[in-house]
């Protein structure tokens, strides 16, 4: 994506994806560049890696999103097959209820609890 702004700068965007055999997203990659309009950039705007997710065939979802220096974003939390809720930007293993942000499935979407 590429914008103009009224100050003469332009400001560049992309993403890519990397998908698994199975069709399902795996590597995010994002680029950011910003440049006067009187002086573009040689070159193809470069992508990083910015989220990883790891998938299961069993469950058929994803269950973990890691940022691109390994963090989790985001954990599904499942018990019988069934997805009851996540931890977001936590950090911890799945299990450490009382010390993460947990989103149980019937909460309401962006309503977080304490505890699951």
């Amino acid at each position: 994506m590429l914008r103009t702004s009224h100050f003469n700068w332009v400001s560049q965007n992309k993403t890519e994806q990397t998908y698994d055999g199975d069709g399902r997203p795996v590597i995010e990659k994002r680029g950011w560049r910003g440049y006067p309009n009187t002086q573009p950039p040689s070159g193809e705007l470069t992508v990083s890696p910015n989220l990883y997710q790891v998938w299961s065939t069993v469950l058929g979802s994803s269950l973990t999103t890691l940022t691109a220096a390994g963090g989790k974003q985001e954990t599904k939390v499942f018990a019988g097959g069934e997805d009851l809720g996540e931890f977001a930007n936590g950090g911890a293993e799945v299990g450490c209820y009382t010390s993460h942000t947990v989103r149980r499935k019937e909460e309401e979407p962006g309503r977080y609890c304490s505890r699951f």
